[in-house]
């Protein structure tokens, strides 16, 4: 993968949960993978992420521009990351 990188290849990691998002941190392996430059995907679909990505190659092939617009939320595709507040009340004791 690092090499893929490395020769210009654009590597977006996504999860196939219908609910949730990608974090590269919890686990060692996504913190090699983000080492080496894969994008993580947030909370986009496969179906998502390669559509977008197909966009945006269309309009650039600068790799920090890719991942930028990669993490940038463009048409709703990107939800907002859910806080405690969002839970039912009974969680906070209320």
């Amino acid at each position: 993968i690092r090499r893929a990188v490395e020769e210009g290849v654009t590597i977006v990691m996504t999860s196939q949960c219908l609910f949730g998002r990608v974090n590269m941190h919890v686990y060692s392996t996504g913190r090699v993978y983000l080492e080496a430059g894969v994008i993580p995907g947030e909370d986009m679909l496969p179906e998502v992420a390669y559509v977008k990505l197909s966009w945006i190659l269309a309009r650039t092939r600068d790799p920090k521009e890719v991942r930028k617009l990669m993490l940038t939320n463009i048409a709703g595709e990107i939800n907002p990351r859910h806080t405690v507040n969002l839970y039912p009340r009974w969680y906070h004791g209320e």
